[in-house]
């Protein structure tokens, strides 16, 4: 299992939000992507999981699909859980990669949502 500091891997995080495409981006518009260690039990709550290293992510908020009248309400948050991610990887290249595919999916979740309202 590859394990980094809290620094380290935050910054990965940070990096694989920056090297984005910038259509990609835009849905992150009003979102802020923050990481903790493991989900807590409330943020457990309604995903249907046990094991809290099953949990890679999650947002809490309102999809794109759904937002009006949003313009003055604090941003939604998508928080990567390091732990999670650390379980699936031996060595960092392959936590790279799960950092971003965790990251994509969740932006993919959020511009199907927002899709949804063609």
């Amino acid at each position: 299992m590859a394990q980094l500091s809290l620094t380290k891997f935050k910054q990965l995080v940070a990096d694989a939000i920056n090297n984005l495409p910038d259509n990609s981006k835009k849905y992150l518009e009003n979102i802020q992507v923050i990481v903790d260690l493991s989900p807590t039990e409330e943020q457990l709550l309604g995903t249907g999981l046990e094991n809290k290293l099953d949990l890679l992510s999650l947002y809490e908020g309102i999809h794109s699909s759904e937002r009006y009248g949003y313009e003055d309400i604090l941003p939604d948050k998508i928080t990567i859980f390091q732990e999670s991610l650390e379980s699936l990887s031996t060595i960092e290249s392959e936590l790279v990669k799960e950092i971003q595919l965790t990251i994509n999916a969740e932006i993919s979740q959020n511009i199907r949502s927002y899709q949804d309202l063609s």
